[in-house]
């Protein structure tokens, strides 16, 4: 039985603010910490994949956030990564201020744990949650060929992004 809701249902906690996790604490806390101490000295970028909540339907888009006392290169890489991936709408979200953001959100989440520990990484946010559809799985297999690519990891040049992108600077819930 699948609920589709984005917290465990063990503990009713959201791995995505648990980071970098606790050995002793609840299952999930237990789980992030597991994950984190097998990313923290092995990976050189890292993209944090999401999906939208089953109901909804949205275009994709990435978040890449600015960390405060986060190193100047590291920022310039993370909003390129983003960039690169190749959706239109790009967020940028400024930690400073946090301007629109949940309470609570910011304090756990994975791409920030990563940052925090000078590993370049920002979120992508594809398709209805629950559901795989081709033009997602597209999408998503075209922006992860397209961040290698920009990384040097894969040869050849990105693909293009299909339209015009547009960064945004301030999002509400």
């Amino acid at each position: 039985l699948v609920d589709r809701i984005k917290v465990s249902q063990i503990d009713y906690l959201d791995m995505d603010t648990t980071f970098p996790g606790n050995m002793g604490g609840q299952w999930t806390q237990k789980l992030a910490y597991t994950l984190w101490e097998g990313i923290k000295d092995t990976a050189d970028y890292l993209l944090s994949m999401h999906s939208q909540a089953t109901k909804y339907s949205g275009n994709p888009y990435t978040v890449f956030k600015k960390v405060p006392g986060a190193d100047p290169q590291i920022t310039k890489t993370i909003r390129e990564m983003a960039l690169a991936f190749g959706v239109r709408p790009n967020c940028l979200v400024d930690l400073e201020t946090a301007a629109g953001e949940l309470h609570g959100v910011t304090s756990g989440a994975l791409d920030i744990t990563c940052i925090r520990a000078g590993i370049p990484a920002f979120m992508a946010e594809l398709g209805p949650g629950g559901r795989f559809t081709r033009p997602f799985i597209d999408q998503t297999k075209t922006g992860f060929s397209n961040v290698l690519k920009y990384l040097k990891m894969l040869d050849g040049e990105p693909a293009p992004c299909p339209e015009k992108q547009i960064l945004i600077t301030k999002r509400t819930f």
